[in-house]
């Protein structure tokens, strides 16, 4: 706990993101990592795989944009480096574990930003529109992955508005912020890797399933080239008597400038 509550002190980051608790939430979940570290190998080399497909069908290989790096547990960063000539890692919080990984790889810039343009009119207890995130229209990059970011943009916006505005408006918002991101994805010339935890279930001792949720706001999964499940929470983790699994889809799409390498 003292360690965590130093990093918290220390880490970057803008105030509102730490407003929000994306920061404790970041030092949360490398900290679940330490301790679910055997349950979470096979999604982190499941994530790691499929990042890696998605450069051999990348023909062009100038800039590639990864949205949702986190602590990199799930990116092959040095993979990356080393078949880019720029690498940008995209997230509001860079923990020192991924700062410290990059910082002798010249090709890697770490980018805070929030892909939707909306979190810091969240903190202050608003809904905004999202902005098309510019760097997904930059002629320069030929890879982008969103990695396990669907599945975010819209818990952050109900944990703080939720009870503060309507249910329905709510509701509506953070779907449109889904279907924004999507949209962007889908606008975008370079080849783009879609990568997401789209369902939450949670099973008893046995296996016996007693709860599941859409974690992208109810809205229709997007197509998918695979699916694998993620162990987030096996017991007792968060409970003695229960677990928490995520299904987690990826889909790749080849470029639109170019053919893709097979």
């Amino acid at each position: 706990m003292i360690a965590e509550a130093l990093e918290w002190l220390v880490t970057p980051c803008p105030l509102y993101v730490r407003r929000l608790g994306l920061l404790a939430e970041s030092i949360a979940i490398s900290a679940r990592h330490r301790r679910c570290r055997r349950a979470w190998a096979p999604h982190l080399a499941a994530t790691r795989q499929a990042i890696l497909e998605a450069v051999a069908r990348t023909p062009r290989r100038r800039t590639a944009l990864i949205m949702g790096s986190g602590a990199l547990h799930d990116v092959p960063i040095a993979e990356l480096a080393d078949a880019f000539e720029r690498v940008l890692l995209v997230d509001l919080v860079h923990p020192w574990p991924a700062r410290l990984r990059t910082r002798h790889l010249p090709q890697v810039t770490l980018v805070t930003d929030d892909v939707t343009g909306t979190l810091e009119a969240v903190a202050r207890g608003e809904i905004v529109p999202a902005r098309p995130f510019a760097p997904l229209s930059d002629p320069e990059v030929d890879l982008a992955v969103s990695l396990n970011l669907l599945s975010q943009i819209p818990s952050v916006p109900v944990r703080r508005l939720e009870g503060r505005v309507a249910d329905s408006t709510l509701a509506s918002a953070v779907q449109r912020l889904v279907n924004a991101h999507l949209s962007d994805l889908g606008l975008s010339r370079a080849a783009t890797l879609l990568i997401s935890d789209v369902e939450r279930v949670v099973t008893d001792r046995d296996g016996l399933e007693i709860e599941r949720t859409s974690l992208i706001a109810e809205l229709p999964e997007p197509q998918a080239d695979r699916s694998w499940w993620w162990d987030i929470a096996p017991a007792p983790e968060i409970d003695t008597r229960s677990s928490e699994r995520r299904r987690v889809i990826a889909r790749f799409v080849p470029s639109a400038s170019g053919t893709e390498s097979l």
